[in-house]
């Protein structure tokens, strides 16, 4: 390994750069992914939750491809319930007129499932620095 003086500090070159690993062999790797996606989790379900509650705003995440994707507030709820049956979404607008039939729970688990979805796809972009610019999904 050789080290080369830039404008940015001391880079490290390889002898030879084919025996350079990728990032998944990394020994840090798995870390600093697992981190990432925990972070980003939890940022996600707070800012869901936040725009759910104010009726405004927008949520940024990544697909599986590294692109940006903004989904304003209205769009989030259906992206949220895309995939649900009738019964499940009668739960959840029952929580909103009467929070004792339990949907809260139902939506809980929604905002955490599509959470999860989300930080797993931020860190694989963040990780893999394969991030694009922003563009509307739909």
């Amino acid at each position: 390994m050789t080290y080369v003086l830039d404008r940015g500090g001391i880079a490290a070159c390889p002898d030879d750069p084919a025996r350079v690993a990728p990032p998944e062999e990394n020994a840090l790797y798995p870390r600093v992914h697992a981190r990432i996606e925990r972070d980003a989790k939890q940022e996600a379900i707070t800012d869901i939750k936040l725009i759910l509650t104010s009726g405004t705003g927008v949520f940024e995440s990544y697909d599986s491809y590294g692109h940006k994707w903004i989904l304003p507030a209205g769009e989030l709820f259906e992206a949220l319930t895309e995939n649900e049956e009738s019964d499940d979404l009668a739960l959840i607008l029952g929580a909103v007129i009467n929070p004792a039939n339990g949907g809260k729970e139902k939506l809980e688990s929604l905002i955490e499932r599509f959470a999860q979805s989300h930080a797993q796809c931020v860190a694989d972009a963040t990780t893999s620095q394969h991030l694009e610019p922003a563009h509307d999904r739909y």
